[in-house]
């Protein structure tokens, strides 16, 4: 379980050692750490004006529960559902990922098919499974999760 707690502990520990740069980037790698939805706690931190990671520490500390689970608030992140609904998996057709339609196809022909396949989550045939739990897990952002898992910016919160 993690709570807001530890994301004050790890924040502390970050800002102590490397300084604040008027970011969120220390709550960002701490979210992706735990496969939390940064997209999702930005916004919860920045509504009670914890805009940057001093600011978290200043001002967003005292307007939450220290011992509430942060995960109920935002959700996990796109490749943290997707593992948790076992998606990282696949059909290989002659060594090569494919969807469960091709190696049907193929085993009809007699290609060399497997089926269930595990794939690490980073590698290629696994973003299919991330977009496809990000457009499952919030229809209407499913874009914002995706930026979670590539770390590219999240919303524009001015920062």
């Amino acid at each position: 379980m993690i709570t807001y707690q530890d994301l004050f502990e790890y924040l502390f520990s970050q800002v102590k050692e490397e300084g604040c740069d008027c970011t969120l980037r220390h709550t960002k790698r701490f979210a992706q750490m735990h496969g939390l939805s940064f997209y999702r706690l930005s916004a919860i931190l920045i509504t009670r004006s914890g805009n940057c990671d001093c600011k978290v520490l200043f001002n967003a500390v005292n307007r939450l529960d220290n011992e509430a689970e942060i995960i109920e608030h935002t959700g996990p992140n796109a490749q943290r559902y997707a593992k948790e609904k076992g998606y990282y998996c696949h059909c290989l057709v002659d060594g090569m990922p494919a969807s469960p339609a091709e190696a049907y196809a193929a085993s009809n022909i007699g290609k060399d098919t497997e089926w269930g396949v595990t794939c690490d989550e980073d590698a290629p045939c696994a973003e299919l499974d991330t977009v496809r739990a990000a457009k499952e897990r919030d229809p209407d952002e499913w874009e914002d999760f995706l930026y979670d898992r590539e770390g590219e910016p999240c919303g524009d919160f001015g920062m």
